[in-house]
């Protein structure tokens, strides 16, 4: 019962954090401009922008429990 617990809150927190942004821009799914997607793998890492880093650790910890 406690693993099937712990494996749900985990489960939430993993959607909440991945969906949230997703499920909110839904009402202004039409009202905005477009912009392409980034559909180039690791150009964050080559061009040095962002904080790749903590996007790869935070992926790597999302899917330790499976």
């Amino acid at each position: 019962m406690f693993i099937n617990t712990i494996m749900y809150i985990y489960l939430s927190f993993v959607l909440y954090f991945t969906l949230m942004p997703i499920i909110s821009a839904l009402p202004f799914v039409f009202n905005h401009s477009y912009v392409p997607m980034n559909l180039v793998p690791f150009i964050d890492i080559l061009d040095d922008r962002g904080d790749f880093i903590r996007q790869v650790v935070l992926s790597i910890i999302m899917t330790i429990p499976f």
